[in-house]
């Protein structure tokens, strides 16, 4: 085999952000958490948010049409436009809740948005993932019973990381390791 190549964050950059996204921010003191829990099969409630009535919270629209609606009724979230990704409003954040992934973490990380994470333990990755976290990135970690519970730390300060943050370019680094193999396999 080849030797292996350590790689810096391989993620996206976030859009402009669309009228519809700076519509929601005017005028807004508290902090912006952004909540995004896609695939781990959460049935958060809308009593949620009254946990944290001093924070406003963003998250993309439930595929569920009657979920959507019931929580569009919450006074301290906003719903994504369509065609807004949740990375477009990272910006505007402070804090991300959720769970362990590497596409979230990356883009995360490049925007230095401090990460409150629930345990997981249905994926192979969870390990390296929350290693990797500690290394390079501020956080708090949370128990599912906590997050359930509406205790998400986001009054406490986030720990911060072991090492020295990571560079956005691994993409970069990706594709030129990958011409040179070729280039090597070519010639």
């Amino acid at each position: 085999g080849r030797p292996g190549q350590r790689l810096d964050l391989v993620c996206s950059s976030p859009r402009a952000s669309p009228d519809a996204v700076q519509a929601w921010r005017g005028g807004r003191d508290s902090p912006n958490i952004q909540v995004g829990f896609g695939g781990m099969g959460l049935g958060l409630g809308p009593q949620w948010c009254a946990h944290w009535t001093d924070h406003h919270f963003l998250m993309a629209c439930h595929p569920d049409p009657k979920t959507c609606a019931r929580l569009a009724g919450i006074a301290n979230l906003t719903l994504l436009p369509a065609g807004v990704r949740p990375l477009d409003a990272f910006p505007y954040c402070e804090r991300h809740i959720g769970k362990p992934g590497f596409s979230t973490f990356c883009e995360a990380l490049s925007l230095d948005l401090g990460l409150h994470v629930v345990e997981r333990r249905d994926f192979a990755e969870v390990s390296a993932l929350m290693k990797g976290l500690a290394r390079h990135g501020r956080h708090r970690l949370l128990s599912r019973d906590q997050l359930m519970g509406g205790d998400w730390q986001l009054d406490q300060p986030l720990l911060h990381a072991k090492e020295e943050p990571l560079s956005s370019v691994g993409a970069l680094e990706a594709a030129e390791q990958l011409i040179r193999v070729g280039d090597q396999l070519c010639n």
